[in-house]
């Protein structure tokens, strides 16, 4: 099937469109405008949530780098928490390593794709790429993702723009049941990196049973979970000039660590909590 979009003093869209032959589930085509050629994918909402039943469904965390040693590209880890209910509906909501903070509302296929999209900077820029739950390799939650920034006279971190392509790394999140600790350890560093600090911070620290952590370090260290979504949240102190930095991340229970960004002056930096 053929369809032609007529738009306002620009070529019209040639869209052509069918059912797969092999999968009576997935319509297949292309968006034209004659100078560009964009692949369309369409995947049938297949579950309902009482009959049939996502098999991703449950909560996730995901994460993906930065550079912390660049001053042209955000140097924070970007993060988010994950929903898909029963009938497939996911529930994504997240922070850039930039400070933007990002939402979507979307259906996952019956083969566990999540048509990441997410205009930004008042549509000049976008954050989009496919994510695959629990695919054959074992991955909880993986992907590629193409973050633009245009170039933004005046914003306060970097103002200039980006074009990057980031591997996303996710995990199944389970909440952790009464006397046990939100990731597999108890005691860790957590690392402070980039971000304007004049060097790297890291202060060792402990997390009880209840999941309160302790700072073992002569700098000072705040941290609390949110055990319902595994995102965590807090300050440290700059040991150099004694400024309070807030910070934010996600624990990603799979690789038993933490990551996240802190905003430095006109850089983000990268937090890391580990084992020690």
């Amino acid at each position: 099937m053929s369809r032609e979009i007529l738009r306002f003093r620009r070529n019209p869209l040639e869209v052509h469109f069918q059912v797969d032959p092999e999968d009576e589930d997935l319509i297949t085509g292309s968006v034209s405008d004659g100078v560009w050629v964009a692949d369309l994918y369409a995947d049938r909402a297949v579950f309902n949530g009482k009959t049939t039943i996502s098999p991703d469904a449950g909560r996730y965390t995901m994460a993906f780098l930065g550079d912390f040693t660049s001053t042209n590209n955000p140097g924070g880890a970007s993060y988010g928490t994950i929903n898909v209910d029963k009938a497939g509906r996911l529930f994504f909501s997240g922070s850039l390593g930039d400070g933007s903070r990002v939402f979507q509302t979307t259906t996952v296929s019956k083969n566990g794709q999540w048509p990441l999209y997410i205009p930004l900077y008042w549509g000049g820029g976008a954050l989009y790429g496919w994510q695959l739950f629990n695919s054959s390799v074992g991955d909880d939650l993986a992907g590629d993702l193409t973050w633009i920034k245009p170039e933004i006279t005046g914003d306060w971190y970097y103002p200039s723009g980006f074009a990057l392509i980031n591997t996303v790394t996710g995990s199944r999140y389970v909440p952790p049941p009464r006397g046990s600790t939100i990731l597999d350890l108890s005691s860790a560093t957590i690392e402070f990196n980039g971000g304007n600090l004049d060097r790297g911070i890291t202060n060792h620290v402990t997390i009880d049973s209840k999941n309160q952590v302790h700072n073992l370090s002569a700098n000072g260290l705040r941290l609390t979970f949110s055990v319902s979504t595994g995102s965590f949240s807090g300050q440290v102190m700059d040991p150099i000039t004694w400024d309070w930095i807030p910070f934010r991340g996600v624990v990603l229970q799979n690789i038993n660590v933490g990551v996240g960004y802190f905003l430095g002056w006109d850089q983000t930096g990268e937090v890391w909590l580990q084992s020690e």
